[in-house]
């Protein structure tokens, strides 16, 4: 007996399997889900040439849509990496200037595909906006404080008595005193208190700090949602008004006063994982020396996602000096994250990833492909 090939599909097996697939398509567009939207359309484009199914532009509709979820997935790899960095001024610009564009512009043309896919019987339900809401990503106020979306609507409309403090005003310590304002009762947008305003501030330093707590401002004091003084401080954003030593003599100041270095908002970070995200060196190194343990590993529900569970190492892969660090406190570079994966094994990935996205008219890309090369060499090169 003679064995024969299965015959190919019919046309009409085609034709209401794509539309089922199209289904996926726009859902995943919508949360958005690049690599599933990637996966459906290859398996679209396979159906078209297997079945023979016939529509006008079908084909190169779907080869059109490949290529911006190509892009779009890309911007989104690339803000996932600045904020993995600690570049938040770079991530947001890239959140907010072309990552939804990039988006939306994916979703639309998926709705057009839809739309002309209507010739082939009944069109896909186009998913409502509430149905996939779009995946939030932290912005500047979100990692400045992860509580912001719970403040309350009376503290979002308070007045702010510290916020010349925050804004770093020269006169502004002397003026709080002298209006007789409690130091150590949270107010403002932000629910902070004397002393977190004036670790907000551009050239924050400890001489400040101790005028505050001269007066009475309590050192050990807590956010109303977690944060102390150290956990509030490692989410600086003005680093660049600052220099290396007198971060290093803030943070020592804050610890002998009695700001525990080993402090952990409840449902997020400590001091050093969260300096380890978001600060750089000279914040790491003087926690250390103030007494902060090794980091655990981060939450489960981290983002960007790469790095729920992540280890230390990990997670300080784009920051060598910071790695480094870390390697002389004893970190392990075999300890393994939940997926079972050490340092170098995710930074292996991550490497090759990183070069993948180099882009010759965007020198920050190199720049951050050759850090992460740079501490995959000092983890495999290390004797642990």
């Amino acid at each position: 007996m003679t064995n024969r090939a299965p015959s190919p599909p019919y046309p009409e097996q085609g034709r209401a399997t794509l539309l089922r697939l199209m289904d996926d398509v726009m859902a995943a567009t919508a949360i958005p889900d690049f690599s599933r939207v990637e996966e459906v359309l290859a398996t679209m484009s396979g159906i078209i040439a297997e079945t023979g199914v016939d529509l006008p532009d079908l084909a190169a509709r779907i080869e059109f849509l490949k290529g911006e979820n190509a892009k779009a997935k890309c911007h989104s790899e690339n803000t996932d990496a600045a904020l993995w960095a600690g570049d938040h001024v770079r991530a947001e610009a890239l959140y907010r200037t072309g990552s939804l564009l990039k988006q939306d512009a994916l979703h639309d043309e998926t709705n057009q595909l839809a739309d002309a896919m209507r010739d082939l019987g009944e069109a896909p339900m186009r998913p409502s906006a509430s149905a996939y809401p779009i995946e939030r990503r932290m912005l500047k106020a979100d990692l400045s404080n992860p509580h912001e979306d719970t403040l309350s609507t009376a503290a979002l409309l308070g007045a702010d008595p510290f916020a010349d403090l925050a804004a770093g005003l020269p006169e502004a310590v002397n003026d709080l005193l002298l209006s007789g304002a409690d130091l150590n009762t949270p107010a403002g947008p932000y629910e902070y208190t004397a002393l977190l305003a004036a670790l907000d501030a551009p050239g924050r330093n400890a001489k400040t700090l101790d005028r505050l707590i001269a007066a009475g401002a309590d050192p050990s004091g807590t956010h109303p949602l977690g944060d102390n003084a150290l956990t509030w401080a490692m989410g600086y954003r003005h680093l660049d008004t600052v220099t290396g030593q007198s971060e290093r003599t803030l943070i020592a100041y804050l610890a002998d006063k009695g700001a525990d270095p080993n402090h952990k908002v409840p449902g997020y970070l400590t001091a050093i994982q969260r300096a380890l995200f978001e600060a750089g060196s000279d914040q790491v190194a003087a926690l250390f020396a103030a007494g902060a343990d090794l980091p655990e590993a981060f939450p489960v529900d981290f983002q960007p996602e790469k790095l729920a569970s992540a280890t230390g190492l990990m997670v300080a892969a784009p920051k060598p000096d910071v790695l480094a660090i870390l390697l002389a406190e004893g970190a392990d570079p075999n300890q393994q994250d939940v997926l079972g994966r050490t340092a170098t094994d995710f930074l292996t990935m991550e490497v090759e990833a990183a070069w993948g996205r180099v882009d010759e008219a965007d020198p920050w890309t190199l720049d951050h492909a050759e850090a992460l090369e740079i501490s995959l060499g000092m983890l495999e090169r290390h004797p642990g």
